[in-house]
């Protein structure tokens, strides 16, 4: 969940969430009833695992912390750093891309939706070796890598356009589609085509690449009731 949290509508305030392991680190920019700047901190909400219908939410939840201390234009004084709890802070979890997040301060309680902020694009264009791991959602039904299978994909990426090449074993298949940014992560919606004769709705999310590779979590709709999910990924070739 790590990344650079806001809500669209109200441009101004943020949230920063470092996600490691079970435990999140949010760092709150806000505003007091003052109209002035305030940082808060949640340096150990963990988490927890509730049923949300067909899927889980993901919670995480600690106390809210505010922090004064010495400034920085000389030698740091370390002592000089008090904390003091305002309150409690919640992030729920129900899909990647978006929370809901509640906090107290002083008695003062807010609840808003939050969102990934992209403020850049990933470019996933290259040559890449890896795999695509799937699994059938019926009996009967071919999937793109019959389970598993040491892929080559080669990624044409320009603006909001993605194609992704890929032979999986010696079968080829070819994803097309539209691709957008949800703060470091992106998600597409397109079509994918096999020679083997699998062809359908193609949808990858929590799309993430660096310069090292990239990875994603997909799902297929052949028709006839014939679905997949998988993840695919891969290391860049240089």
């Amino acid at each position: 969940m790590t990344d650079l949290w806001w809500n669209p509508g109200e441009s101004g305030w943020g949230a920063n969430i470092s996600h490691q392991q079970d435990v999140v680190f949010l760092t709150l920019f806000v505003y007091g009833a003052d109209g002035k700047a305030r940082w808060y901190v949640a340096p150990a909400m963990v988490s927890g695992l509730a049923s949300l219908g067909a899927g889980h939410q993901y919670t995480f939840a600690g106390d809210l912390l505010e922090a004064s201390g010495p400034p920085l234009g000389g030698v740091f004084d370390a002592q000089g750093v008090s904390r003091r709890t305002v309150g409690t802070a919640t992030l729920q979890f129900s899909q990647a891309e978006t929370a809901t997040l509640s906090y107290s301060v002083d008695g003062t309680a807010v609840t808003r939706a939050i969102t990934r902020q992209a403020f850049r694009q990933d470019d996933l264009s290259g040559t890449y070796t890896g795999t695509v791991m799937s699994r059938p959602y019926s009996s009967g039904c071919a999937t793109l890598s019959g389970g598993g299978g040491a892929t080559e994909f080669s990624i044409t990426h320009a603006g909001s356009y993605i194609r992704i090449a890929a032979t999986i074993g010696t079968s080829a298949c070819e994803i097309t589609g539209a691709y957008a940014q949800a703060g470091k992560m992106g998600r597409l919606d397109g079509q994918v085509a096999c020679e083997n004769g699998l062809r359908g709705l193609f949808r990858a999310w929590e799309v993430e690449g660096n310069y090292r590779g990239f990875m994603a979590s997909y799902f297929a709709d052949f028709g006839a009731g014939c679905m997949e999910a998988g993840r695919m990924g891969g290391m860049l070739r240089y």
